[in-house]
């Protein structure tokens, strides 16, 4: 089934509202049963199986790591991990954006598509293909390895055609990253020394993260989301940092803090925060 803008962008009966600013439409759908399988061998034991050279496909590149928690970010709306997760990606195989043909980045929502395109320099604007199966909020499947599906629908798109094709996938709140760069072109077969761990392994150790503060009494909004939720008050959700530059999170359910969020973006505004039921409640100061 396909969507207009409209129908992706507005509320409705069966686009209801989830966390600000998404919709149903526009988030992983898990309630999905499926399964993928690949398999892997080597240019020799393939020849033995008896499979027809044209449906090799070369892994030329792939990287790994794991960031910070999103709350501790320096800029939350970023991840150093994911850039040089791609980067080594790339870098391996020598090549530029300009060299992929096809390219299915993970997007169990939108910032993370955005995120990647970022890094990547790719337009968002829809201009161009991101994705060969649809996206997880159509295709599903964000608890069933969808990554691997992705994989998978490139191997078959591959064969016999000699493109490049580059998998992302991350975990978490954009905390661990992956990405897979395949050729179908002999030539570009990869050059990396896949026993070493080094060689797809990305040290993030030393990107910088913000210490949780741990007293918050006052604060300034990082970022923000409102969670809508059936039968209960809205959710508000703030990552803030206190005076003295640390992180912390807070939250509210009180109507009138929850509608202002909605109403306004809250990112800056100072708040002030206490201790309820073990939580840190916020409320706006009114600077």
């Amino acid at each position: 089934r396909y969507f207009n803008v409209r129908a992706l962008a507005e509320e409705g009966p069966h686009n209801y509202a989830m966390s600000l600013p998404y919709t149903k439409r526009l988030v992983a759908q898990d309630a999905v049963n499926q399964s993928a399988a690949i398999v892997l061998t080597n240019a020799g034991h393939a020849r033995d199986l008896g499979v027809h050279r044209k449906h090799w496909i070369f892994l030329e590149s792939a990287a790994q790591g794991v960031d910070h928690f999103l709350s501790q970010r320096t800029n939350p709306a970023r991840s150093e991990a994911m850039a040089r997760v791609l980067s080594k990606t790339m870098g391996h195989a020598g090549i530029s954006t300009l060299d992929l043909d096809l390219i299915d980045i993970y997007s169990c929502f939108p910032c993370a598509v955005t995120a990647a395109c970022n890094v990547l320099d790719l337009p968002t604007d829809g201009s161009q293909i991101l994705t060969v199966t649809g996206g997880l909020p159509y295709f599903g499947g964000p608890g069933n390895n969808y990554s691997l599906h992705a994989l998978a629908e490139m191997a078959v798109r591959l064969r016999g055609d000699p493109r490049r094709a580059l998998v992302s996938a991350n975990g978490g709140m954009l905390s661990k990253h992956a990405a897979a760069l395949l050729t179908s072109e002999a030539d570009c077969a990869s050059k990396v020394d896949w026993q070493s761990a080094d060689s797809f392994s990305v040290d993030c150790s030393d990107i910088p993260f913000k210490p949780y503060a741990k007293n918050p009494q006052t604060g300034h909004i990082v970022t923000y989301t409102v969670v809508t939720r059936q039968g209960k008050p809205d959710l508000g959700l703030v990552i803030a940092d206190s005076s003295s530059g640390e992180r912390f999170l807070s939250s509210s359910t009180e109507h009138a803090t929850t509608a202002a969020m909605r109403a306004q973006n809250p990112i800056g505004k100072s708040i002030k925060v206490h201790l309820q039921e073990n939580r840190q409640v916020f409320s706006f100061t009114g600077s």
